[in-house]
Order: structure tokens, then C-alpha cells, then sequence
């Protein structure tokens, strides 16, 4: 498998057969779409940029990745690991979430993680029943977030959420 920078056209890697040890690979921009990675460790991997559209990342080890702007629409993250994951303007919609580990993440300024019934976005603690678009809105408010900034965390957190 040939993996190409989808905006230079420049070859990143060249991978004979299913490689899954990806871990630290600098994967930035990157063509992935629909590509097959269950499984596959991508500790602290540079994914930003990258087109994941449909890809499979069933169980795949995500966590301290880099997705930034990452384009992830339509893929499979059932059971993934996105612990310490950068998820800063990553596109997650419709993308599969069920089962997967999210222990922490990272929105701009602010880190945030998920245990059991609590929702933690900074220095604030919330029940997840609580979690809300409006509270949400009202959060980035007080924070001195722009619009655009709310609407993309807010989508990101309710995605975290609800699956």
C-alpha cells in the first residue's frame, strides 16, 4: 500500500502488505480513505490533515495521536483507543464511536475527559446527563470562544457522548 500526502501528491510510505505498527509514524496529510487499519498501533502518530473517510480503525490504538483537522467522516473507530488523542478541528461526522475508550482529550485550550458519568472540559466537572449544547455554548462563551469554535467542540463533545 501506497500512503500519499493528498495535497502535495508526495509518497509519505510504501507499505508491503498490512503493516499495523504505525506507532509515531508521521502520517500528516495523508490519503487513508477507506483504508483498512483494525488494529493497528498509531501511539502518537501524526495524522493531522489526514483523509481517513470510511477508513476502517476498528481497535486501533489512537491514543497521543495527532488529528488535527483530520478528516474522519464515515470512518470506523468502534473500539478504538483516543486516549490524550488532539481532536482540534477533526471532522467526526457520522463516524462510528461505539465502544471506544476516550479517556481524555484535547479542544484548543482546554483539555477534557470522560469518566463514567462525569464530563471534566477544564477545570469544570459535570454530569454527563447535564452535557448539553446549550451548557456547551454557554461554556465557550465564558471561555471567550468564537462561534465557530463552539459549534466544532460542542459537535465533538455531543459525538463523544452519545456514542
Amino acid at each position: 500500500m501506497k500512503i500519499y500526502n493528498r495535497f502535495t501528491k508526495e509518497l509519505i510510505i510504501e507499505v508491503k502488505g498490512i503493516k499495523k505498527d504505525l506507532g509515531g509514524a508521521d502520517l500528516g496529510g495523508a490519503y487513508l480513505g477507506g483504508a483498512y487499519l483494525g488494529g493497528a498501533n498509531l501511539y502518537r502518530a501524526n495524522l493531522g490533515g489526514a483523509d481517513l473517510r470510511r477508513a476502517n480503525l476498528y481497535r486501533a490504538d489512537l491514543r497521543r495521536a495527532n488529528l488535527y483537522r483530520a478528516d474522519l467522516r464515515g470512518a470506523n473507530l468502534e473500539g478504538a483507543y483516543l486516549e490524550g488523542a488532539y481532536l482540534y478541528r477533526a471532522d467526526l461526522e457520522r463516524t462510528d464511536l461505539s465502544n471506544t475508550c476516550v479517556k481524555t482529550f484535547t479542544l484548543g485550550r482546554h483539555y477534557g475527559f470522560i469518566h463514567e458519568n462525569t464530563v471534566k472540559i477544564g477545570c469544570r466537572s459535570f454530569l454527563m446527563e447535564d452535557v448539553n449544547r446549550v451548557m456547551l455554548r454557554k461554556l465557550g462563551k465564558e471561555n471567550d470562544y468564537s462561534k465557530e469554535e463552539i459549534k466544532l467542540y460542542s459537535n465533538v463533545i455531543m459525538a463523544i457522548i452519545n456514542n
